[in-house]
């Protein structure tokens, strides 16, 4: 279990945040957060293919680790859609990612990081689709498309919890794609800080390892 936040202005390694939380915070069915650190490149197609979702009621939050490009001016050109944005000197990507943990306030999280993004303005729609039809399921991973060794683009779709114990892509994603229900996260815990490249297969391994946790895949198209 873990404290949940409303802000994390009152942390040390703080330096500024926006967005509409700080008026009014709001329940959602999704958390979508994207970790970020000099992704002036790519940034601008991660956010805008969040904010084009369509039907779904989700929060959007992005974690800054106080980048020294034109990240955090994209960022703030947004500001009055985010739900919070914040800059500040993490300690690493599964650190940013627990802070993005802390401040979900949804359901289902998900991370889309700043080189990821959601392929149409559907794809929460549909995954909100497999949460309701079968309300027993913890958590989703959904279809992926990824680029192996430069354009080699392959599709990924299910998981395969044999597999993991051998294999780091047994999944189709270690973040994006990704969909947990908070209750689960918060019963598993934040990410493993003493992992510097891998916490999230341990989290994977944790949720693997429980027969009594529930999970399911999107269809392959």
């Amino acid at each position: 279990m873990y404290k949940k936040y409303h802000s994390l202005k009152k942390e040390k390694s703080f330096i500024e945040h926006g967005g509409k939380r700080l008026k009014k915070l709001r329940k959602c069915q999704f958390s979508i957060i994207t970790i970020a650190k000099n992704a002036d490149k790519t940034i601008e197609r991660t956010i805008k293919s969040v904010l084009n979702q369509k039907k779904i009621k989700f929060e959007y939050i992005i974690i800054d680790g106080n980048s020294k490009d034109k990240t955090l001016e994209i960022i703030k050109k947004y500001s009055s859609k985010l739900d919070y944005w914040v800059s500040m000197n993490d300690r690493g990507i599964y650190n940013a990612m627990n802070y993005g943990l802390k401040l979900a306030n949804s359901k289902v999280i998900c991370f889309v990081n700043s080189d990821d993004y959601f392929f149409n303005q559907y794809s929460l729609d549909k995954v909100n689709d497999y949460f309701e039809k079968n309300k027993k399921i913890d958590f989703l991973f959904g279809t992926v498309k990824r680029y192996y060794l430069g354009n080699n683009l392959i599709i990924k779709s299910g998981f395969d919890k044999k597999k993991f114990l051998y294999n780091f892509d047994a999944q189709t994603s270690h973040s994006t794609g990704f969909f947990i229900k908070s209750k689960l996260q918060k019963k598993i815990g934040l990410y493993d800080e003493k992992f510097k490249c891998s916490a999230d297969y341990d989290l994977f391994f944790k949720i693997f390892s429980n027969p009594r946790i529930v999970g399911s895949n999107t269809k392959k198209k």
